[in-house]
């Protein structure tokens, strides 16, 4: 009976406000990275040092590697956008995020002193970039529609 009055309150405003904010971060950002990636060039730099404080040298192989990762960023930010646009038809679509976004975090951490180097990232960027990423996870898993 508890469980049945939250989900009235939480109907009674716009259903699931927070997630979609969540969510809307989450496309916009993708959108815009993958863009800039599919764009190449001038562009990809700018978004990579903006958005990760990245320097990165684009040769042929690194500029087509960044647009296939473009195209990817694109897809989640559509995933996403099926969420947004109904997120309890979409939960597994929100689950694959959180999941995908807790994968990324592990990523950072693990090979943290190898990007870093790669590409002169300090290890506050690393850290916050990695922060950034469990926030978003642990948001969307909390605000979730439940089963």
């Amino acid at each position: 009976m508890k469980q049945q009055k939250k989900q009235q309150r939480r109907q009674k405003g716009t259903p699931f406000l927070a997630l979609r904010i969540v969510l809307s971060v989450i496309i916009l950002g993708y959108t815009l990275l993958g863009l800039a990636a599919l764009i190449g060039g001038e562009t990809a730099l700018n978004a990579s040092s903006a958005f990760y404080g990245a320097s990165l040298t684009l040769d042929p192989q690194a500029s087509h590697i960044i647009r296939i990762l473009g195209a990817y960023m694109l897809g989640i930010a559509l995933l996403a956008l099926f969420a947004w646009n109904n997120p309890v038809k979409n939960r597994a679509i929100i689950n694959c995020i959180i999941i995908l976004l807790l994968i990324r975090v592990v990523e950072k951490l693990v090979f943290f002193k190898e990007v870093g180097q790669a590409f002169s990232i300090s290890a506050v960027q690393l850290v916050s970039g990695a922060v950034l990423l469990l926030v978003l996870a642990a948001l969307l898993f909390f605000l979730r529609p439940k089963e």
